[in-house]
């Protein structure tokens, strides 16, 4: 059974975070290693990775009712995530693992 777990925004707005399945993460990590070959990593880091929680909207992230991710407000978007992380911390290691690779490569090739 899939953990699930409530984000109580305010005024009785919640989000609702359905753990990921391997077909959830395989897509993220894609789109990460994607992402790594054609983005310098502090663009990806600050301002993809936001996009990248939108593409997990849905089944597995969802907002409160009429609204999708983006009509968050910045701080509502950094209470999902602290929960998200807390919830798939293996997720986190892999995608850390790739963004640390992708650093020496692209350290080494502009050496």
């Amino acid at each position: 059974m899939r953990i699930t777990k409530t984000v109580d925004l305010d005024e009785g707005r919640t989000v609702i975070l359905h753990e990921l399945r391997p077909r959830d993460v395989l897509k993220f990590l894609r789109t990460i290693s994607q992402d790594l070959k054609n983005t310098d990593v502090f663009t990806l880091l600050t301002e993809r990775l936001p996009q990248l929680l939108i593409l997990l909207e849905g089944e597995n992230i969802i907002p409160p009712a009429g609204e999708t991710l983006a009509d968050l407000s910045l701080s509502e978007c950094e209470q999902i995530w602290t929960v998200f992380r807390e919830m798939h911390p293996m997720l986190f290691l892999m995608a850390g693992e790739m963004v640390k690779t992708a650093l020496l490569a692209n350290f080494q090739t502009s050496a």
